[in-house]
């Protein structure tokens, strides 16, 4: 009888499947955190209507915009989600968990293309990657999909440009080197080092196969990954309307001075190593003073701690290989490590791709030691990380479950106090969910980011109990705080003013909201919300044309909202332009057929329309 053989490609395909086992309950998780703005409450994505715009526009990424971000291929892969999936997180889920086995596949792929005699390496390598409780974030949060986008196409373009070297076809590889580095740019900016990354692995791949004249392939790949980055940050600056400066309104999120920088990508380096060994969680809330200073002792530990894995490598059976994965590792990390103003604060998210080089490190390192009975220790390694990743997996499953476990983490975060008192607020329990807001107050500063918030949950806690005194006084205040600290609160909610102008338009007073409306607008151009409500205020005050060039301008920016093509209907219709009024309201039915006013107003339009035809042909004869 002949004997099964699932292949070198089969066997693949099983490791990655065993790395999904312990990541298979977020599949009963629901939508948390940012995954409302990116995904359930973003307009942005909930129609694949002007597709460029996913290329071209932050107004589809998030609601409200983010001029922090900008990665198009997550952002059209929500909106392709949400056309197969509506507003239901399981299917969501069953994406990240497909991306993920796809992510460590290319990984083995990677593997095999750096050193192709060791596949039991890298199977160990790739399923200590998989099954390790730094990868939970980006699984089982949805807005984490970047991550696991740029992860995919990050290893599958260094895998080519791995093979490029010793290939028949090297510029097929370069091709698909170049294709996929694009990709990974565009899932998430983590990707951004990996011009450098190729380089290294495409002369550490010449270097092994003993080859001299590989410089000039070298060379030409390097050349365009370095061209393709340009390219990326060129588009990505421009959409952002950001400049290529260190500074806050550029290429960081915040101001840093370059030794401060230095101290805070080491103290983040050696983050991740203990967190690597020990998978202790992490705070979501990482942006209070949770993580401890930064200094110059953390520097001098990071360096101490890289030599001695760096002396360590030199023991490995496979040196050179242990050596580039750590490399790989440390290079990889510097995007997202403070250091070159991507990010400044760290979150578990942060370390992917640095984890799984990380993790073949490890493999590499103990390579002649892992035989025979040893194996069985490093399953039961393997077996600790992916039940401790498993109960990670189930803290995403909902909102309580994301903040009480956040809470146990950091028990003054107050993104968690935040967190919980909407849960409660849900839940009917307003008393509770007040004490919890009234705590945020207590203990931030004030034009903080979470104190807007809780001035704002408590204003409208106060207009849901028929107080709207009280809640124009709250939100009056927050407005207040952000005035006096509008960097700061930048952050913030942009909401704020929509419902201060909102109550203050109730109020009878449309010109003050619209002068409150602009104020916001100066503070968060990005918000469509703030110029769709502009576009009301001044259609209420007989200034229609107005009105329609604001509407006109948040159709452009990618809002597609039943809640706009009502209201630009609306103020075509009082212009007299029926036609188009129709044809707006006939889009605004398509995307909420149970808008009662946009079904008033289109028997409104029709009878006009009806009306206005006997008149036109009785003129015509």
């Amino acid at each position: 009888m002949r004997k099964f053989d699932l292949g070198k490609g089969g066997r693949h395909w099983l490791i990655a499947l065993l790395g999904l086992i312990p990541h298979l309950p977020g599949l009963w998780g629901d939508f948390v955190y940012d995954d409302f703005r990116f995904v359930r409450d973003n307009p942005g994505v909930h129609d694949l209507e002007r597709p460029a715009e996913f290329l071209t526009s932050i107004g589809r990424a998030c609601d409200p915009a983010d001029r922090d971000i900008y990665r198009p291929l997550r952002t059209l892969g929500f909106a392709l989600q949400y056309r197969v999936f509506g507003p239901h997180a399981a299917g969501f889920h069953a994406v990240s968990l497909v991306l993920l086995l796809c992510t460590v596949r290319a990984f083995l792929f990677l593997l095999a293309s750096l050193s192709p005699t060791t596949p039991r390496l890298h199977a160990a390598g790739a399923l200590l990657f998989a099954v390790h409780p730094l990868t939970v974030e980006c699984v089982a949060w949805i807005s984490s999909q970047g991550d696991l986008w740029a992860a995919l196409f990050l290893f599958l373009s260094l895998g080519h440009a791995a093979r490029s070297v010793k290939s028949h076809r090297p510029n097929l590889e370069t091709a698909a080197t170049s294709i996929f580095g694009a990709l990974a740019m565009l899932g998430k900016e983590s990707a951004i080092l990996l011009a450098p990354a190729a380089a290294v692995i495409c002369v550490y791949r010449s270097r092994r196969a003993g080859l001299r004249l590989a410089s000039r392939q070298i060379l030409r790949l390097t050349a365009a990954l370095v061209g393709i980055t340009a390219g990326y940050l060129l588009l990505r600056q421009s959409i952002l309307e950001r400049d290529f400066s260190l500074s806050a309104g550029a290429l960081a999120q915040t101001d840093i001075v370059p030794a401060a920088a230095l101290f805070t990508c080491a103290r983040n380096w050696n983050l991740f190593i203990q967190l690597f060994a020990f998978p202790a969680r992490l705070s979501i809330d990482y942006g209070d003073g949770y993580l401890p200073p930064a200094g110059s002792i953390s520097l001098l530990v990071a360096i101490l701690l890289y030599a001695v894995l760096l002396f360590l490598a030199r023991w490995s059976r496979e040196r050179s290989c242990t050596r580039l994965c750590l490399s790989l590792a440390l290079l990889l990390f510097l995007p997202t490590s403070g250091l070159i103003a991507l990010k400044s604060p760290t979150a578990e998210r942060f370390f992917f791709l640095s984890c799984a080089f990380l993790a073949a490190f490890v493999v590499f390192l103990f390579a002649a030691w892992l035989t025979g009975r040893r194996l069985l220790l490093l399953g039961i390694v393997l077996a600790a990380f992916a039940v401790r990743t498993a109960q990670r997996t189930l803290d995403f499953r909902d909102q309580e479950s994301l903040f009480a476990a956040e809470q146990r983490v950091h028990p003054s975060s107050a993104q968690a106090l935040l967190g919980l008192g909407e849960v409660e607020w849900q839940r009917g329990d307003v008393a509770r969910a007040t004490v919890r807001f009234q705590m945020v107050l207590d203990l931030l500063p004030p034009g903080n980011p979470r104190r807007v918030g809780a001035l704002y949950n408590l204003g409208a806690l106060a207009d849901e109990n028929g107080e709207p005194a009280v809640a124009r006084a709250f939100w009056e205040r927050a407005c207040h705080e952000v005035r006096g600290s509008p960097k700061e609160a930048m952050g913030g909610i942009p909401s704020l003013w929509l419902r201060l102008a909102e109550r203050v338009r109730k109020d009878g007073d449309p010109a003050q909201a619209l002068e409150l409306l602009r104020e916001g607008r100066t503070l968060f151009p990005g918000s469509l919300d703030l110029l769709e409500l502009i576009g009301i205020c001044l259609d209420q005050q007989g200034r229609a044309l107005e009105a329609v060039e604001a509407y006109s301008q948040a159709h452009a920016r990618g809002r597609r909202t039943a809640s706009l093509a009502y209201h630009h209907a609306l103020a075509l219709h009082h212009l007299g332009e029926e036609l188009k009024a129709l044809g707006l309201v006939e889009r605004a039915l398509l995307i909420d057929p149970m808008l009662a006013s946009a079904h008033r107003l289109r028997e409104t339009i029709v009878q006009r329309l009806s009306s206005a035809a006997p008149e036109d042909s009785s003129e015509s004869r």
